[in-house]
């Protein structure tokens, strides 16, 4: 089982463009329930009904292709069928967690910096979601605000999906320095714990304390 109740998963449509992240409220061979954790997303425009659910575990990214079967009306969860799940080892270098930071890009080719929206955060990489539309393996300077502190960080864009304005880039980190990491490092540890909360909060609220 690729991953189970409690867990963190990222959630996109059948062209891998992201939609949003979900926590699972139950999983068995057949079915998985989520519930979005972040910005709401309208699960009935998703094309064809399908999605591929994402998950990080240990030296593994678990995926799971599902049809999506509806949504209850009371609670929000999301009822979906598994129709294929595989699994790739994970080359990355830390664990990447949900997050919600603006932040303002500076391009060479562009006059002015442009804001976007760092979805998920590793120590070493981010998602970012902007109007921009900029190439892969172009160098970007980000600064990310992050409560009342900005971190100035570089970064290659290695990924790119999207389209008319709406653009969702994977960026991964270069040259950071040693005050960088630090930060970054306290940066990841206050997410972890606060995804950790949110999840024990839903799951209660949702479907109790039953294994």
């Amino acid at each position: 089982m690729s991953f189970k109740k409690g867990d963190i998963v990222t959630v996109s449509n059948k062209f891998e463009e992201y939609m949003g992240t979900a926590l699972v409220l139950h999983r068995d061979d057949e079915e998985v329930l989520i519930k979005i954790i972040d910005e709401p997303i309208n699960i009935d425009e998703t094309p064809d009904r399908k999605v591929l659910l994402g998950c990080e575990s240990h030296n593994s990214i678990y995926a799971v292709y599902c049809d999506v079967e509806r949504k209850t009306d009371d609670s929000g969860a999301i009822e979906l069928k598994i129709s294929k799940t595989f699994s790739v080892i994970n080359r990355r270098f830390s664990t990447r967690y949900p997050a919600f930071f603006k932040v303002y890009i500076y391009d060479s080719e562009l006059l002015q910096p442009f804001e976007g929206v760092i979805r998920n955060m590793s120590l070493r990489g981010f998602m970012v979601n902007t109007h921009a539309n900029l190439d892969v393996n172009n160098f970007v300077n980000m600064d990310i605000q992050i409560d009342s502190r900005t971190v100035s960080v570089k970064a290659r864009i290695a990924r790119k999906n999207g389209q008319n304005g709406n653009f969702n880039y994977g960026l991964c980190a270069v040259d950071l320095g040693y005050d960088e990491k630090i930060l970054m490092r306290t940066v990841l540890s206050q997410l972890k714990e606060k995804n950790r909360k949110i999840s024990e909060r839903i799951i209660k609220g949702y479907i109790g304390d039953e294994g």
